[in-house]
């Protein structure tokens, strides 16, 4: 009963160190997060620089500050992330969902 305890803090312990560890900056340059789930992560002022982020879902992560130059973004959801001041000089955009509103949201007047 105890180990199972300490295993649950231990565990605990690493997702909270993984999430601060984000939230500080993680350097991830080049690193091939392709069709990644990343929806709502906090990446702020990662080093994305050269990432494959091909088809990845960022919708509604924090990207302030993060350096994404030369990453590779196409396909890539970015609908409502968080972009203010990060880097994408040299970045491929192509096909990449940059809406800030969901898709109901963004509903014409003429709908019922």
């Amino acid at each position: 009963m105890i180990l199972q305890v300490l295993q649950q803090i231990v565990i605990y312990l690493t997702w909270v160190r993984w999430q601060v560890e984000f939230s500080q900056g993680a350097k991830l340059t080049r690193a091939y997060l392709g069709s990644a789930s990343l929806e709502g992560a906090k990446l702020e002022g990662a080093n994305l620089a050269g990432a494959d982020l091909r088809n990845a879902n960022l919708q509604w992560s924090d990207l302030e500050n993060a350096d994404l130059g030369y990453a590779d973004l196409r396909g890539a959801n970015l609908r409502g992330a968080k972009l203010t001041r990060a880097y994408l000089g040299s970045a491929s955009l192509e096909s990449a969902n940059l809406s800030a509103k969901q898709e109901e949201d963004a509903c014409c007047s003429d709908c019922g």
